[in-house]
């Protein structure tokens, strides 16, 4: 009988304070797959410029009625054309750097190169979002993939 008025009383005191909501804008990319010129069917269609104007744009738009914006990118960013194959996906970290993301998940794609490798290169990049992950087991010895 204890815990059902201990229950009763917490549900009681939670719902009766006032509660506050507002507003945020999302804004996601998945499974762009180092395609920063273009979309694969459609060479007019796409590409890493077009998508950072569309993202100021947006925040923009939105920061003007008050709204907050985040950026994320949900995965699979790295591998999959040339970019990723000429610097191993350095240059689409570059790209992600400059379209104002909050944060990246790495997706299966993107650590292809596998965890040794992608360690690395994340060592040697600066990124300014930080990257969140799931489903994935990263030993200690891999420093550099935790802390970003």
């Amino acid at each position: 009988m204890n815990k059902c008025l201990f229950f009763a009383l917490i549900y009681s005191f939670v719902f009766a304070m006032p509660v506050e909501s507002k507003v945020i804008q999302i804004l996601h990319t998945n499974d762009t797959h180092s395609y920063l010129e273009s979309a694969r069917h459609d060479a007019h269609i796409g590409g890493a410029a077009r998508l950072k104007a569309l993202i100021d744009y947006y925040k923009l738009k939105a920061q003007e009625e008050g709204v907050k914006t985040l950026v994320f990118d949900a995965g699979d960013f790295l591998e999959g054309n040339l970019y990723y194959l000429a610097e191993r996906g350095r240059k689409v970290f570059e790209i992600h750097n400059e379209m104002g993301l909050d944060f990246g998940a790495l997706g299966n794609h993107d650590y292809l190169m596998g965890t040794k490798e992608l360690d690395k290169i994340l060592g040697e990049m600066d990124l300014k979002f930080s990257l969140v992950t799931a489903n994935l087991k990263i030993g200690s010895q891999f420093k550099n993939i935790r802390n970003k």
